[in-house]
């Protein structure tokens, strides 16, 4: 039985997936369905996983992927992880990807941040 839930919002600057439930071997195609869907839409992303309980290899490797497409194709991807000390930013220092990955506490400053990059690049 699949315990995930996702939903997806296409504003005019960006596409949010949220995720509620558990991203592991058994669920991640979902995920995977909807990062593909949202990155298609050739904007930046912002990914709110404040709800997800558990995350396992396969789920990183979805988020990867994503991140890589976004970056190949001139885009950016923001994940929102609520807590700093969270299990899932636990899970991202220990492979290493606390670098690697963009993440902020809030939906809105998942905003601001892409407004602030969009800032920069209209610059130059």
């Amino acid at each position: 039985m699949d315990i995930i839930e996702i939903t997806t919002e296409k504003q005019d600057a960006f596409s949010r997936v949220t995720v509620r439930g558990e991203i592991d071997a058994h669920t991640c195609w979902h995920l995977r369905e909807a990062l593909t869907e949202a990155i298609d839409t050739n904007l930046d992303l912002i990914v709110d996983i404040t709800k997800v309980a558990y995350i396992d290899s396969s789920g990183i490797g979805v988020l990867v992927g994503a991140s890589k497409r976004c970056g190949n194709t001139g885009r950016h991807m923001i994940i929102v992880c609520s807590n700093e000390n969270s299990i899932i930013h636990k899970i991202f220092r220990m492979v290493g990807l606390e670098t690697f990955f963009t993440t902020v506490l809030t939906v809105d400053a998942a905003v601001q941040e892409l407004n602030e990059r969009a800032a920069k690049a209209s610059q130059h």
